[in-house]
């Protein structure tokens, strides 16, 4: 059996008998069991699992949130029929029906899309479990309330911040082919594929728990002590594409911090070389940093305090130039084009979390639904 978060075999209401005798769920409770779903799903299809038999009757509604009941061996299932399985069902908590797409106003989008889309007869149009839980992760992180369910899934909060992927990054195994806004509007790209989400509300997802970075409430913090000038804190993963957006809800309690990108290794001592974009009380820095030494390349004053929504694009072109732009809270804060620097003439790299200190003093901040996705 697999182990994934969200798998379960306790008795409780199953969504069947919740909808049946209490009606459609509405608002915040069903975008909270699409997300649990979703995660649980992608979690299934990272360990190169599917589950073959979601239905109203095997997601149950427990005291802590959704859990989906443990799938029976079998082989020869695909997660692409896992996805038309979790817009059916979500069609059904939205309406209480059995049929197709759900009418107009009774899902709202982006779910909504992702729905019409997991429906869509065609498997290899259908959306991933992984872009519909990053895309929803999104969408919760963009927006000015946080999901709260009402007393149907009150519980659901702490689950559905659970991490995206088990043991490791999971790819996107199909385009899922949705447009990319024109990098020159004022408004942040958004990402077509999704690689890479985690809420860190499950301290197993894969970050470090030691003096640089620990989970807490449903965040993870990253430290930097007075004996450093900066510390990456990543996940181990594959090459990313060469063209990718990280994104990242930060909020620094003393220092900068941040998300880096094309992060490289160097020299038998490990000290990569890797581009950090970086928010606090200076306003934003673009900076490259190799053997521990930043050089900035981008500033635009401004002190930015408490918590921030930031996206971050990372590109290195076929041209010979590295492109690099940052939106903080949805406005382009910098955007900085240079001549690609040897040790990422190979593409992409490593992507993560980032704190450097500003002064004598230690630096730290917190981090929330961090996603990474290729921009198209």
């Amino acid at each position: 059996m697999v182990s994934v978060p969200g798998l379960a075999r306790a008795a409780s209401p199953t969504l069947e008998q919740v909808v049946r005798e209490r009606g459609p769920l509405r608002g915040a409770d069903l975008e909270a069991l699409a997300l649990a779903v979703a995660r649980t799903l992608t979690g299934l299809h990272g360990a190169d699992a599917a589950h073959g038999n979601l239905t109203p009757a095997t997601v149950l509604l427990t005291p802590v949130g959704p859990r989906v009941r443990a799938p029976a061996p079998a082989a020869g299932r695909d997660p692409a029929d896992d996805m038309l399985a979790w817009g059916r069902l979500v069609a059904f908590a939205a309406t209480g029906g059995t049929g197709g797409a759900p009418p107009p106003g009774t899902i709202d989008r982006p779910l909504r899309d992702l729905v019409e889309r997991a429906l869509n007869p065609d498997a290899r149009a259908r959306p991933t479990a992984l872009h519909v839980f990053a895309t929803l992760l999104e969408d919760r992180a963009g927006t000015a309330r946080r999901v709260r369910p009402g007393p149907l899934l009150a519980g659901v909060a702490g689950v559905t911040a659970v991490a995206a992927v088990v043991a490791g990054t999971v790819l996107a195994r199909r385009p899922d082919g949705a447009p990319a806004p024109a990098l020159e509007r004022s408004q942040a790209p958004v990402a077509a594929t999704a690689l890479l989400a985690d809420a860190f509300g499950d301290p197993r997802s894969g970050w470090p728990r030691d003096g640089d970075g620990r989970y807490r409430d449903g965040r993870y913090t990253g430290r930097v002590t007075a004996a450093h000038q900066a510390v990456w804190i990543w996940r181990p993963q594959p090459v990313m594409p060469r063209r990718v957006l990280v994104s990242a809800t930060v909020r620094v309690t003393a220092g900068a911090a941040g998300v880096f990108c094309l992060g490289q290794r160097l020299g038998d001592r490990g000290r990569p070389s890797l581009y950090e974009l970086l928010v606090g009380p200076g306003g934003v820095t673009v900076a490259h940093r190799r053997d521990g030494v930043a050089r900035p390349l981008a500033r635009d004053g401004g002190a930015l305090t408490g918590e921030h929504r930031l996206r971050a694009l990372c590109e290195v072109t076929g041209a010979g130039t590295t492109r690099l732009a940052l939106w903080v809270d949805g406005a382009k804060r910098a955007d900085r084009t240079e001549p690609t620097r040897p040790e990422f003439a190979g593409g992409s790299g490593m992507v993560g979390l980032a704190v450097a200190r500003t002064g004598p003093g230690a630096a730290e901040a917190t981090f929330d639904d961090f996603t990474a996705g290729e921009h198209r």
